[in-house]
């Protein structure tokens, strides 16, 4: 008795041990609870070669770990693609949201052959769209400053987090609200703007501690943008940054109505007929911009003389569709 005991409290232990952390939404005063969540997690050492053998497709996607620059462990979901050489798109999150903003919206990118990574950064909280953010919970936990500003190392560090797993195609940076004025300061030519091939802003704004930081990174962006937000907000939010921006490849879409942040894109099935009508534009807005700045595979290498050409990726289609105006009419 006493060794089968014994035997069943390890085999918890161990279990509770490789099994990824996750949390519950913590009560005024209490640390944060860790739990079992995603069985899908591969550990902090991982190669892409690694994802692309242990994905579940019936899931589509692994949950890992890393840390921060300060040490805080940072989890994402990382959705395979074509291949390691597929362009990786890096997926930030709203305020009081996590990874799971993006459980709707990674697939549809998948399936061009996009390799994507849904990032929990420590500015979230709880549960939403059907997963805990797991950084926050962690920073929480710590006490460390979770505000916008703290947010920005989180997602700075999974640039270099692709590149050490070996995911060698071109690198694209998705932010939604905050995350989005986030990304304005990432793609500054003197951060990490050489690394990236193209910026997508989901409803950005001046929601950073020093007002205007945004406005002045706007113009020195030197690789493609595509700017979108709700009709409602569009010259409260947006007015000043579309006129900045000064790659000819940008392009801003006002949709009708539309919804806050990457929400726009979730709205495919509505009932409403607007909300459908603006998101399904809005995907055709994203897949043409992505189409031309980051295709999801590398052109092939061409025999001498000739051009290079795309390599095709089934049932890839490319929009035909007018670029949105730059003054924000359609």
């Amino acid at each position: 008795m006493k060794s089968s005991s014994l035997l069943s409290s390890l085999a918890l232990a161990l279990g509770l041990f490789c099994a990824p952390l996750t949390t519950q939404t913590p009560s005024a005063g209490s640390e944060p609870e860790l739990q079992n969540q995603d069985e899908s997690n591969l550990g902090d050492i991982v190669k892409a070669k690694d994802i692309f053998k242990h994905v579940r497709k019936d899931k589509g996607y692994v949950t890992l770990e890393t840390k921060s620059k300060d040490g805080l462990p940072l989890t994402a979901d990382i959705y395979p693609g074509a291949s390691p050489a597929a362009t990786m798109i890096l997926l930030f999150h709203q305020a009081g949201s996590s990874r799971g903003e993006y459980r709707k919206i990674a697939p549809r990118l998948q399936a061009k052959g996009y390799n994507c990574l849904a990032l929990d950064a420590r500015s979230g909280n709880g549960i939403r769209w059907g997963a805990t953010n797991v950084t926050s919970a962690h920073a929480l936990r710590r006490k460390l400053d979770q505000s916008y500003d703290a947010a920005l190392q989180d997602l700075e560090r999974s640039v270099a987090w692709v590149r050490e797993m070996e995911f060698s195609g071109k690198i694209v940076i998705w932010g939604s609200s905050y995350s989005a004025a986030l990304v304005m300061l990432m793609a500054q030519p003197e951060t990490l703007g050489k690394k990236i091939a193209g910026v997508l802003a989901f409803s950005p704004g001046e929601y950073l501690k020093k007002k205007g930081v945004v406005t002045k990174a706007v113009p020195r962006i030197e690789v493609p943008i595509f700017m979108t937000c709700a009709r409602a907000e569009a010259k409260r939010s947006l007015g000043p940054f579309v006129k900045l921006m000064k790659n000819k490849r940008s392009e801003f879409f006002l949709p009708e109505t539309g919804k806050h942040g990457s929400r726009i894109l979730t709205f495919t099935d509505s009932n409403e007929e607007i909300l459908k009508k603006d998101a399904l534009e809005a995907w055709k807005r994203v897949f043409a911009f992505l189409s031309d700045v980051a295709p999801p595979l590398p052109a092939k290498r061409p025999a001498s003389g000739r051009k290079p050409v795309d390599l095709p990726l089934k049932n890839t289609t490319r929009p035909a569709s007018k670029p949105a105006s730059r003054k924000g009419r359609d």
